[in-house]
């Protein structure tokens, strides 16, 4: 009997000892494991539109840094702002040619100075990158890392987006050598100026805006690099044109955004320069009869379809949607220059037709309209040679309220996508990218101070798991000894 007792707790102490043993090997994984995420800094971002996050492109392009940069932080020692800190502490992890340095402004009061130009003040929480060795900084204040909104009903001002990453990289990009292209836009013909929202995207990815008034200058000026037309509401004069078929002729770059619908009289001598490379502007507007490629029960407000082009990729593999509204068609002519190549960019469904006749409202296919499928947009490239190899490059779209606010706006900036991927490929910019704000509505942010981060940390790595032991070795001593 009492080997068979002695027998029965040998028994009992040895489970529960392999209780015990197995509870403390788990145990000690799991402290492995939070202690490798915390040192490797291996998180999940849940939010949304990745609002902690660094974008694929970004952490391409500095991955592909040759030389050092230098990100200062100008942020009030423990007051920085969460998704801020997040952000550039990515820089600094994913390219070892970026340091990070933060200056409290309050600690150093003169640093900023030194970037300044006459008459400016850099704030708190604003950021500054510099490149010693291409001696390029770029000054980026507090105010233009997020967009805001004023809300006239409430008279109060929000923070819509955050614009921290497009803002870093492509200062970065600029500090690192590269040169800002400059862009023109052809004024004084009652064009319709860039939104905002466009012009900012544009200027952030490294380009310099310019207004040209062509007949006041004579001349497309030598350090332009695109020429972009946007809907002017009256034609062109034929001197005008000449000057930009010169232009052209001599390697150059343009974008056209022509809206026939809207022009006061003809675009006769708009037209003859689009007829150069191939192209007419068809002289109606489009309906939509595929319900898949028309918005909210509006067929000629068009969603087109896109064609695979260094443009339009970038849309297609994100599935972004845009807007054209109106809009008519480009025509390829039966009769043009054999250097010419001309790549459809988006097209209309086949269930699309073409009305010339104004006055019909219908929204059916009436005798006289024409059949689609239709050409929206198109690249165009003509290599020439006569002395040496020459090549143009030429985007025309028979649309120009593609730059209207309310529709890039619809459709969370699209149609400033597709502009900037033209004026990428215009430039024989294939490593540009548009890198995207982070919209902050839907999301509700949780600002954590470093005193909080210290609790988190040290609570989940060292005490939760010694409470979990304490329990443990409590249930242990229960069972043994009860």
């Amino acid at each position: 009997m009492k080997k068979f007792i002695q027998s029965f707790k040998d028994k009992k102490f040895k489970a529960g000892a392999y209780s015990v043993l197995s509870l403390l090997m788990v145990l000690a994984i799991l402290l492995a494991v939070n202690l490798a995420a915390s040192r490797l800094d291996a998180r999940v971002d849940l939010t949304r539109d990745k609002l902690y996050s660094l974008s694929e492109d970004s952490i391409s392009l500095i991955k592909e840094l040759d030389t050092d940069v230098t990100i200062y932080a100008l942020f009030r020692t423990g007051e920085e702002n969460t998704t801020y800190k997040e952000l550039l502490e990515q820089y600094k992890s994913n390219s070892s040619n970026i340091r990070l340095e933060y200056r409290d402004p309050y600690l150093y009061p003169q640093f900023a100075n030194q970037y300044a130009s006459d008459g400016q003040t850099i704030s708190e929480n604003s950021i500054i990158v510099e490149n010693k060795e291409t001696q390029k900084y770029k000054v980026i204040l507090a105010e233009e890392l997020v967009t805001t909104t004023f809300d006239y009903y409430t008279w109060q001002q929000s923070v819509t987006s955050i614009d921290l990453e497009p803002q870093v990289t492509n200062a970065i990009l600029y500090v690192a050598g590269e040169e800002a292209p400059v862009i023109y836009m052809v004024n004084n013909h009652g064009e319709e100026s860039l939104p905002e929202s466009i012009a900012k995207q544009i200027k952030l990815a490294n380009y310099e805006l310019k207004y040209l008034d062509l007949l006041r200058e004579g001349t497309v000026p030598e350090d332009c690099s695109i020429l972009v037309a946007t809907t002017p509401q009256r034609d062109w004069t034929q001197e005008e044109v000449n000057l930009v078929r010169a232009y052209l002729d001599n390697e150059g770059r343009a974008l056209l955004m022509v809206d026939p619908l809207t022009t006061t009289g003809s675009i006769d001598n708009l037209n003859s320069l689009i007829n150069s490379y191939g192209l007419n502007i068809g002289k109606g507007f489009i309906v939509e009869g595929d319900r898949n490629n028309y918005y909210s029960n509006q067929p000629t407000y068009l969603v087109p379809n896109y064609v695979r082009h260094d443009i339009t990729e970038a849309i297609i593999a994100k599935k972004y949607m845009m807007f054209l509204y109106p809009a008519s068609s480009l025509d390829i002519l039966d009769v043009k220059m054999e250097s010419l190549t001309i790549e459809p960019l988006l097209m209309t469904s086949q269930a699309s037709f073409q009305r010339l006749d104004f006055t019909n409202g219908s929204a059916e296919m009436i005798p006289g309209d024409l059949s689609g499928p239709f050409m929206l947009a198109a690249a165009v490239t003509d290599n020439t040679y006569d002395t040496v190899s020459k090549t143009t490059k030429l985007v025309a779209v028979a649309c120009g309220q593609l730059i209207s606010e309310a529709l890039n706006t619809e459709i969370n900036g699209t149609n400033g996508d597709f502009i900037l991927g033209s004026i990428n490929w215009l430039n024989d910019s294939s490593d540009k990218v548009s890198i995207r704000s982070k919209s902050i509505s839907g999301e509700t942010a949780i600002d954590i101070s470093t005193a909080m981060e210290d609790q988190l940390f040290y609570g989940s790595v060292i005490v939760l798991p010694l409470l979990i032991v304490g329990i443990g070795l409590y249930i242990w001593y229960r069972r043994r000894y009860s």
